[in-house]
């Protein structure tokens, strides 16, 4: 796992199948937004 600092937030980085991913949930909190994710994780059309 790596890391990325974006405006002073560290955001992980995973890399699966050759492909970057980063971290949803490092960048919400960076905002002090944690619920936007899970509103969005409820949300009928993310499945």
């Amino acid at each position: 796992m790596a890391k990325i600092t974006v405006q002073d937030t560290d955001i992980t980085v995973i890399q699966y199948n050759e492909e970057d991913y980063i971290s949803l949930t490092d960048m919400a909190r960076s905002q002090k937004q944690e619920h936007i994710i899970f509103r969005w994780l409820s949300l009928k059309s993310t499945i």
